[in-house]
């Protein structure tokens, strides 16, 4: 419920924008294991969690098509590119 409504208010596509919730250590194992990145309860903030700034460019057969620096605007703008490409396969 409470990420529906996140996502109402970011004006998400949810058509294209899965968000994800469930059980913590799961999901920490997940981007841990499954993706490669950071994930890990946060020490600073009661409840908060620490992750990766880098984003997973994972297409439809689940296969990971790449990783980009989410900080920088160049290799967000080379990630928006190849997002088109896997549109278009």
């Amino acid at each position: 419920e409470r990420m529906a409504e996140y996502a109402l208010m970011m004006a998400a596509d949810t058509s294209q924008w899965k968000f994800l919730t469930g059980d913590k250590d799961e999901l920490y194992d997940q981007a841990r294991h499954g993706y490669f990145l950071t994930a890990m309860p946060s020490d600073t903030e009661p409840g908060g969690f620490f992750h990766s700034d880098v984003f997973a460019l994972v297409d439809r057969d689940k296969r990971i098509r790449g990783y980009y620096d989410g900080t920088s605007t160049a290799e967000v703008d080379e990630m928006i590119l190849d997002i088109h490409k896997l549109l278009s396969e």
